[in-house]
């Protein structure tokens, strides 16, 4: 797409880290165990993003228009795996975790009903506005599919690197910064209605 007269970049992220304060929080067993339920298998993976280092590239991009002009740059910490949502985990608290995959559909079947926006939006009966299992589900097989940085959502991470040397670059060093400890608390802050 032309660049001129207009220059112009896209900043793109994916699932947050901090969604692990609440709706992907661990829930602890019969044993005290900390369990990370995630529709991922395997080998899927999720390309999680620190919201703190977002400025960061934003500035970036800003600082830099004879590089991002025409860009669309992903920004991730790395993709991560069920197995290492529950290792961060553990190394960061000491608690006993593990993972354990679930079916997609028992994920979707924990989702608010409402639709996204329905009583923020104008004509909150808009055919086109989604529930947040239909606006969030498909994610999953992506993610399902995007183990090792592969698939669909693919990131750059030595360019991540260049760009800002001091981001965070793994998810426990996520957890290590924020003090992330397993306990849930509200983060969303929109108008949004899921009624």
């Amino acid at each position: 797409m032309p660049t001129k007269p207009m220059a112009w970049s896209v900043l793109s992220s994916g699932p947050y880290a901090s969604r692990l304060w609440e709706g992907a929080a661990p829930v602890q067993d019969a044993n005290g165990i900390y369990v990370f339920r995630l529709p991922l298998g395997r080998t899927g993976a999720m390309p999680l993003v620190s919201v703190e280092d977002m400025g960061e590239y934003a500035k970036w991009m800003f600082e830099n228009p004879e590089r991002s002009a025409g860009m669309q740059l992903g920004t991730a910490i790395a993709h991560v795996t069920g197995e290492d949502h529950a290792k961060a985990f553990e190394a960061v608290t000491g608690k006993k975790s593990r993972y354990e995959d679930i079916p997609l559909q028992e994920l979707l079947d924990q989702m608010p009903k409402g639709k996204i926006g329905a009583k923020a939006s104008p004509g909150y009966d808009d055919p086109t506005l989604r529930t947040t299992a239909e606006h969030f589900g498909p994610w999953y097989n992506i993610f399902r599919d995007s183990g090792g940085n592969t698939g669909c959502w693919k990131r750059d991470y030595d360019f991540l690197d260049e760009i800002f040397p001091g981001r965070i670059r793994t998810l426990e060093e996520w957890m290590r910064k924020v003090g992330y400890n397993g306990e849930t608390r509200q983060i969303l802050k929109t108008g949004l209605s899921l009624e």
